[in-house]
């Protein structure tokens, strides 16, 4: 397992690498509604659409970055 800590002043961030898979956390440091936006080191590798887990939603990446 590999993990990088983002810390920023809206949104802390945890990228993940375990079996194969990478799971990317956000987290609001503040009350009230907060963005997290990411950017993929290889915007064309791999799937375009990101999970969103617990959410059922996904988070199209197919520019290279995303928003939730």
């Amino acid at each position: 397992m590999r993990s990088l800590l983002f810390p920023t002043s809206s949104a802390l961030r945890l990228l993940v690498a375990l079996g194969g898979e990478t799971f990317l956390f956000a987290v609001a440091r503040r009350d009230g509604p907060t963005d997290a936006t990411f950017t993929r080191a290889e915007p064309g590798e791999g799937q375009a659409l990101v999970e969103v887990l617990g959410e059922g939603g996904t988070i199209d990446t197919r520019n290279g970055s995303g928003t939730d």
